[in-house]
């Protein structure tokens, strides 16, 4: 989980939504790439 620093100075100790897409988007690099035979993929958010 990423340390983020929000307003009210203190730190979240959960997952959000952006965490949420980040980890969505890693699944979707990672299954392309499992499809190309292991190939770079890009990750993009």
């Amino acid at each position: 989980m990423m340390e983020v620093h929000c307003a009210g100075n203190y730190k979240r100790d959960y997952p959000d939504v952006d965490d949420g897409l980040e980890g969505k988007a890693f699944v979707d690099a990672v299954v392309r790439s499992a499809a190309l035979n292991g190939a770079w993929t890009r990750l993009s958010v």
